[in-house]
């Protein structure tokens, strides 16, 4: 099939094989099968946690019957560099992200966030924007909710959405041929599933990959202070807009320190002050910019993206405080599952900190990570899981460290080791999958510690 030409495309009655019988893989073929195509679903479990039953399928392994098709939908869990998919790129069978096929069936505007870190809470910031500005936003993408899912909502009118919000990762860019959201934005670039990626290189590049398709009338936000992504962007058209919390380079909202400000008519007037928000770190003024420069492109008031910035509540699982023990702090960064994000967090507070570390590395701690360490007060390191060990390897000679293998158990001996006024700080810097489904059910666990703890 050839898919050179998105208006030649047409999967009526044409055989679609989707690796992967996932979330995103399901949502895949229900919007085939709604267009008139032909689904078929290979995983390589034995058994899918959906139901299957209504599709065509195969489990326990990828089999010929995959390359019985016109088109191969990849999801996002699964590299392309599996014997099946390179089978299908020697035969010709294109192969496309679940991103990639959804966009094909909907004319309405997409916005688009990548980045390393703060994908989520920008995603949601921005959507947040245009519902207070009383459009009518849908929220899909990494975020957990399939794009597909939601263009088929669309198709068969059970929604009628003004525009999408799309949170995208580098797994769901590495497919894209026609994928062209009207703004799209890179927050940054920080070292990253390096278990997946032969280089770094290769995972910068599939980032990189949202601006393939941006013409004159589309907009790229990118991240000014982020040295990769200068690197790609410096000579860049006017449709590339820079944000910055560093200099005064963006020609909308800039940062002095203290709140987000604009100027008109030479004189500066704020949006808002770091006090008025409820989120706390300096990252979060950045996702704060972000979302609030892709709402100005499309459209929205300064009040307006004031008004929702100002009320926005922290994403659960990202520096999220989850109650005292006695008086000591206790925060949920569950969500920092790489290197550069424990960094982000560590320079959230300034008290003492006991942390946890632990889970599915993806790559060696960073030189970043190691200078926050270093810098602050961290009294403790309890480290946990699969990659407890290594992580005990490296810092034992930096800070006091300990390797306890079982999560609950490592949580426990890190509440002992806090005293009043401490913070105690879950930010892994690791994939959870050793012991937990996702990073949201180690996030649960962690807080239900902590509240138990609270009734002894």
């Amino acid at each position: 099939m050839n898919i050179k030409k998105i208006d030649k495309i047409n999967l009526r009655n044409k055989r679609v094989s989707i690796l992967g019988a996932g979330k995103s893989g399901c949502a895949a073929a229900e919007l085939i099968k709604t267009i008139g195509g032909v689904p078929f679903l290979s995983d390589s479990n034995l058994k899918s946690s959906l139901d299957l039953s209504m599709y065509d399928y195969e489990l326990n392994g990828h089999t010929y019957k995959v390359l019985d098709c016109e088109l191969i939908v990849i999801s996002p869990g699964i590299s392309d560099k599996i014997s099946i998919a390179e089978e299908a790129k020697n035969i010709g069978i294109p192969i496309i992200s679940e991103i990639e096929l959804a966009s094909w069936y909907t004319n309405k505007p997409v916005l688009a966030i990548t980045g390393s870190n703060g994908k989520t809470t920008t995603t949601n910031m921005l959507h947040q924007i245009f519902q207070t500005a009383n459009l009518k936003s849908e929220i899909a993408g990494n975020i957990g909710i399939p794009f597909s899912e939601k263009v088929k909502q669309e198709i068969i009118s059970e929604i009628d959405p003004d525009l999408y919000v799309i949170e995208v990762s580098s797994f769901q860019l590495e497919h894209i041929i026609h994928f062209s959201p009207f703004i799209s934005s890179i927050i940054n670039i920080q070292p990253d599933h390096l278990d997946r990626y032969d280089n770094l290189n290769d995972y910068i590049e599939a980032k990189i990959n949202i601006s393939n398709n941006i013409n004159q009338t589309d907009f790229l936000v990118y991240n000014y202070d982020d040295s990769t992504l200068m690197k790609y962007f410096k000579n860049s058209p006017k449709n590339y807009i820079p944000f910055s919390i560093k200099s005064e380079i963006s020609p909308l909202f800039n940062f002095d320190g203290d709140k987000v400000y604009y100027i008109e008519d030479n004189t500066k007037y704020s949006l808002f002050c770091c006090d008025d928000l409820k989120i706390k770190g300096e990252h979060n003024i950045q996702n704060a910019i972000v979302a609030s420069t892709m709402a100005k492109y499309y459209g929205i008031s300064n009040e307006i993206i004031s008004e929702s910035i100002k009320k926005f509540d922290p994403i659960p699982h990202r520096i999220e405080f989850s109650g005292f023990i006695n008086r000591i702090k206790c925060y949920n960064d569950s969500k920092a599952t790489n290197y550069h994000a424990v960094s982000v967090a560590l320079k959230s507070f300034n008290e003492s900190i006991i942390l946890i570390l632990g889970g599915i590395e993806k790559g060696q701690i960073h030189s970043d990570l190691l200078t926050s360490i270093k810098k602050k007060k961290i009294k403790k390191i309890v480290c946990y899981g699969k990659s407890g060990r290594n992580i005990l390897k490296q810092l034992v000679d930096i800070k006091p460290v300990v390797y306890i293998n079982n999560f609950s158990n490592a949580v426990n001996t890190a509440i002992n080791y806090c005293n009043e006024n401490d913070v105690l700080l879950l930010s892994p810097g690791c994939a959870s999958y050793d012991q937990f489904e996702n990073y949201e059910e180690r996030g649960n666990l962690f807080k239900k510690i902590i509240n138990e703890y609270n009734k002894k």
